[in-house]
């Protein structure tokens, strides 16, 4: 059924980060709309930041050395490429990098946060502190980047994905005069494949905010956040990729 879905789902590293990260944009979306309103509520603002603050920090203790996925990918890649670099293995190869990048960096700003409250701040050596957060937000920022370089890499391998399928399914014969099981397990396919479009182009908007100095709203990134969160959570589902009907 669907709670037992639900609960084989949350029971994975990325589903309980996407389901916290559901619960930490949707809390900050709340805090910007809020603090936007004409008749705005800073109580119910203030309650809402802190929820999606406190979201934030434990979302980061579930990505602790997930950059070690993102170099078994890479060799993995690199093993069945097998000295060929054509354009899918530098594309494959760059999103699977930028990850990992972004993941150490998290990891090293979570690391140096502990630091920040622990003897350094204890201490009162209030200089250390202040050159340590200097660090930590320098270190953040390439991680940004380093994701941004990712959701790139991941939208051009999406897209042409989704063109590829397209060109196979027109091309074979035995899709068009099949039966209706192997139609709706194409089409269930294809709706995966462009489900990682939307993933990707989310993805390239909320971190590209981050990264550009043109920002879209607050909101609008909460959103794309949001709809990135939902595609992983959808397609983590045990029964994933679901029939077309479901689709």
């Amino acid at each position: 059924g669907c709670i037992s879905s639900w609960t084989q789902m949350s029971l994975t590293l990325d589903g309980r980060d996407k389901i916290t990260k559901v619960v930490q944009y949707a809390s900050r979306f709340l805090g910007w709309y809020f603090e936007s309103i004409r008749m705005g509520n800073p109580t119910a603002a203030s309650t809402a930041r802190g929820i999606s603050a406190a979201f934030a920090s434990g979302r980061k203790t579930y990505r602790l050395g997930r950059w070690l996925t993102e170099y078994v990918k890479i060799r993995g890649v690199l093993e069945k490429a097998k000295g060929r670099l054509g354009v899918d293995v530098v594309l494959k190869v760059g999103r699977y990098a930028g990850l990992a990048g972004f993941w150490i960096s998290d990891n090293a700003a979570l690391i140096m946060s502990a630091a920040l409250i622990g003897p350094a701040a204890a201490r009162g050596r209030t200089k250390d502190a202040a050159r340590l957060k200097s660090v930590q937000k320098r270190i953040q920022a390439w991680g940004m980047k380093s994701m941004l370089v990712s959701a790139m890499m991941g939208l051009v391998l999406s897209v042409q994905g989704v063109v590829r399928h397209r060109m196979e399914l027109e091309t074979d014969t035995g899709v068009r005069e099949g039966d209706e099981r192997r139609r709706q397990a194409e089409a269930a396919k294809h709706f995966i494949l462009l489900l990682a479009v939307v993933k990707s182009i989310s993805d390239f908007a909320s971190y590209g905010n981050n990264v550009g100095r043109q920002k879209i709203s607050e909101g609008t990134q909460c959103v794309f956040s949001l709809i990135s969160a939902a595609t992983v959570i959808y397609n983590k589902f045990p029964d994933a990729p679901l029939s077309p009907q479901r689709a």
